[in-house]
């Protein structure tokens, strides 16, 4: 199984905000992290910036509130 690390660039830095995401939904103006172990995680004003399926990384994107 290949699960996903997602980052988030903020201020032109990235930083992990999860390990082991099974999954990765696009709503409206938010993105929510579906981890393999742990409870949902909704990020808010995010949107997905670039999907790297040779490492497994998803890197979201701020957006304005």
């Amino acid at each position: 199984m290949c699960q996903l690390t997602v980052k988030i660039t903020r201020h032109g830095h990235e930083e992990v905000l999860a390990r082991d995401v099974a999954s990765v939904e696009s709503r409206d103006d938010a993105v929510v992290l579906l981890p393999l172990f742990d409870e949902p995680i909704t990020v808010a004003h995010a949107a997905i910036q670039r999907i790297d399926s040779m490492n497994a990384v998803v890197t979201l994107a701020e957006t304005a509130p």
